[in-house]
């Protein structure tokens, strides 16, 4: 399957990319991530894509309004540290590489396996409270039994900061902005 990149405005039908392998190469050298990487044909790099971009475009809810149903960027009324972003934002491009290449890493992101960090615990019960400052607590097993495997991708997640417009279980009504400060980007697994 061929990529099919999304434009800045939105106008692109049948998209599942916001970068190219190209960029991706380039952005990968960049941050020295690519030795496992440069290592893959295209077409394994461009199925990792596809994936990061379905990652990306489902497991979080983002700011502002999307203009098209082809893909959740570019966005209407995004505003990040005072800008207003109408295109593709770089750090979405750049999650979207760091995602693909988890993809190769570790055969999937559903798994949900952060690879850069083996010290992660089974959390068997977890709670929230939204209301003013956000408070969470969690409780890990010790014994490996798992109820529910909470593991993030944390290059990922800095990079959507910002771009996030809750912890994705909030409760807005339609025209209402949620808004919590700064908070761990959590997701549904």
């Amino acid at each position: 399957m061929s990529l099919i990149i999304q434009d800045d405005a939105g106008l692109i039908a049948d998209v599942n990319s916001y970068v190219t392998v190209a960029y991706c190469d380039a952005y990968l050298a960049t941050v020295g991530k690519d030795t496992d990487w440069s290592t893959k044909s295209d077409a394994e790099k461009e199925i990792a894509l596809i994936n990061a971009f379905n990652y990306l475009d489902n497991a979080y809810i983002y700011k502002g309004t999307s203009i098209t149903h082809e893909s959740k960027f570019p966005r209407s009324s995004l505003v990040v540290d005072g800008l207003n972003i109408t295109t593709i934002p770089t750090a979405i491009k750049k999650a979207q590489c760091e995602l693909a290449l988890i993809y190769i890493l570790q055969g999937g992101l559903d798994t949900n396996i952060d690879y850069t960090n083996s010290d992660t615990k089974t959390i068997i019960e977890e709670s929230k409270d939204i209301a003013g400052a956000i408070k969470k607590s969690f409780k890990y097993a010790d014994d490996g039994e798992s109820k529910k495997e909470y593991r993030y991708y944390h290059t990922v997640d800095k990079y959507l900061n910002g771009f996030v417009s809750s912890l994705g279980n909030a409760d807005c009504n339609a025209g209402e902005t949620a808004s919590y400060g700064s908070f761990d980007i959590l997701r549904d697994l």
